[in-house]
């Protein structure tokens, strides 16, 4: 068995995935409910950010819906949460 620690492996399984846990996309996941509220956090998720446009999937037409109305108020709460990401603009898709 390795001497070598747990962190240090899952920190090299992380690189060789090519997935960084300090970025802004984990910990936006680690908050989704305080940035989409409850109703909507089990039935979306953050996808991808591009620029300044953050990506939404959605489980259901109709929950892509509501991302779409309460856009402003998930708009504030990001930019009030993480101002640095600068994201502006919501873009929604449905799972498929």
């Amino acid at each position: 068995m390795s001497d070598t620690p747990l962190s240090e492996l899952l920190d090299t399984l992380l690189k060789k995935l090519n997935i960084d846990p300090d970025s802004g996309m984990a910990s936006m996941k680690k908050k989704w409910v305080d940035i989409v509220g409850h109703d909507l956090a089990f039935h979306t998720s953050a996808y991808e950010i591009r620029g300044n446009t953050l990506t939404i999937l959605c489980d259901h037409p109709a929950y892509s819906s509501l991302v779409l109305m309460r856009r402003r108020q998930i708009e504030r709460n990001l930019s009030r949460i993480y101002p640095e990401l600068g994201i502006t603009i919501i873009s929604v898709r449905v799972r498929k």
